[in-house]
């Protein structure tokens, strides 16, 4: 998250939002539904759309994943319906913009955003192999137009057989792996994890943007990976050694994957390690 680099701001701000969890889910559930209504005020619709890009700047806060596509296109919504803002809308407009909220996932995709969070996880993980003998850990922003498909943890386990099914940071849609993930109670279980890590297309990635990382840094072997339009953004200040790191010194990449359970016992926080692998991925030769 952007705040991070402050913990007890961060801290404050996760405890803060937690207990607005329910007031922050209705908010939003009604926020959506009554775009079907709004649409037939164009008054109406610009304070609903602002209202959805006030959500986008509050979960880049808490998060680190930056909307900024949305951002934008709320913002064009906005000063495009201002300017025609005391034009009455025909009956035919109003239904036309409601059956296109109604029908319009039938004909483009739209994400499904409902889960349930767990504190049972996968974190998957680059760290810099140096040729010092260093290991650093690579913000996911380093891979750029790949940066969102890392920090989502989407690359898969090297082994699948005892990682968690769950999906990013704790995501899952099952009821009984969220009730056993409170209390991490999943001895006698076979664990699987949903995907298995395609090592060759992995390898060829890391290898082609590594290569190209080479072929556009400074003298100093530094590239500004940060400066490009992250969705989820992985905080600069908490990777300074690896923004300082002489790219030319990696000679491997360990992609690392760990199965973690969060639980809580008289208010405070443990963690539990389930099972951990990894997979080195060797670029010292050109």
């Amino acid at each position: 998250m952007p705040i991070s680099q402050w913990p007890v701001l961060a801290e404050y701000a996760q405890t803060y939002f937690a207990s607005l969890v329910v007031i922050a889910n209705v908010a939003t559930l009604v926020g959506q539904t009554l775009s079907v209504i709004f649409l037939r005020d164009i008054r109406y619709t610009i304070w609903l759309t602002l209202f959805y890009d006030l959500t986008h700047i509050v979960i880049y806060i808490l998060t680190g994943i930056f909307f900024w596509k949305w951002i934008l296109l709320n913002a064009v919504i906005v000063i495009a319906a201002t300017s025609i803002r005391d034009l009455p809308l025909n009956r035919i407009e109003r239904s036309a913009g409601t059956f296109c909220v109604l029908l319009g996932t039938t004909v483009f995709f739209a994400a499904q955003l409902g889960w349930y969070d767990t504190g049972a996880y996968n974190r998957a993980w680059f760290s810099a192999e140096t040729s010092d003998g260093r290991h650093i850990e690579v913000p996911s922003n380093y891979f750029l137009t790949s940066s969102l498909t890392v920090a989502r943890m989407r690359l898969g386990a090297p082994e699948r057989t005892g990682h968690l099914p769950s999906g990013s940071w704790g995501t899952t849609s099952k009821v009984d792996f969220m009730r056993r993930a409170k209390t991490c109670s999943f001895e006698g279980r076979q664990l699987r994890a949903r995907r298995n890590m395609d090592r060759a297309q992995v390898e060829r990635m890391v290898r082609l943007h590594h290569r190209a990382i080479l072929d556009h840094a400074d003298e100093n072997g530094l590239f500004p990976y940060d400066f490009y339009p992250h969705h989820i953004w992985s905080n600069p200040f908490e990777f300074k050694e690896f923004a300082q790191l002489d790219n030319r010194k990696i000679v491997a990449f360990h992609y690392n994957f760990e199965s973690v359970c969060i639980t809580y016992n008289e208010g405070k926080r443990q963690k539990r390690v389930l099972h951990r692998s990894s997979h080195v991925i060797d670029v010292s030769k050109p």
